[in-house]
């Protein structure tokens, strides 16, 4: 039985592995970047993803930086993606203050449709705080998204 089960022992964000798993995780990762490469209410904030990526590569790095942050193997998928690889990767692009209510928007549709168990509301509310948190953090630009996405000549 995981750790994570007992209703009386309350979830926290660095034990949420023992709940979800790499299969919790993958299922989340999923949702996710099903949603962000299909966003198109807002083409520039999809294509960001869409130009850098397959979606199976978001998908996999995704699940691996879940797992350091909810408890898991730091090292899942092959090397570690903590907080710092995080951040390098999206300095060499704008990150817009917009795009963080879109990515949100994403994560909150992907945790809705994740089978997440009976402790499901605990760790949607887990998630959320910190995903909030952790995505405003991500932040380089002060200026309004793009409607368009500018050339790249």
């Amino acid at each position: 039985e995981l750790s994570g089960s007992d209703p009386r022992v309350p979830l926290r964000l660095q034990t949420l592995w023992d709940y979800m798993g790499a299969e919790g995780c993958a299922q989340l990762a999923t949702e996710f970047y099903s949603r962000v490469y299909t966003y198109d209410e807002h083409p520039p904030f999809r294509d960001l993803f869409r130009l850098r990526a397959p979606q199976h590569l978001a998908e996999e790095a995704l699940v691996g930086f879940l797992a350091a942050k909810l408890g898991g193997p730091r090292n899942y998928g092959g090397f570690q993606k903590d907080t710092k690889f995080v951040k390098a990767v999206h300095d060499h692009f704008a990150v817009y203050p917009d795009y963080v209510d879109m990515w949100m928007d994403c994560m909150r549709g992907a945790l809705a449709a994740c089978e997440l168990g009976e402790r499901g509301d605990e760790c949607t509310q887990l998630i959320t705080a910190w995903c909030e948190r952790f995505a405003k953090t991500m932040v380089n630009s002060d200026s309004p998204a793009p409607i368009t996405e500018p050339n790249s000549e």
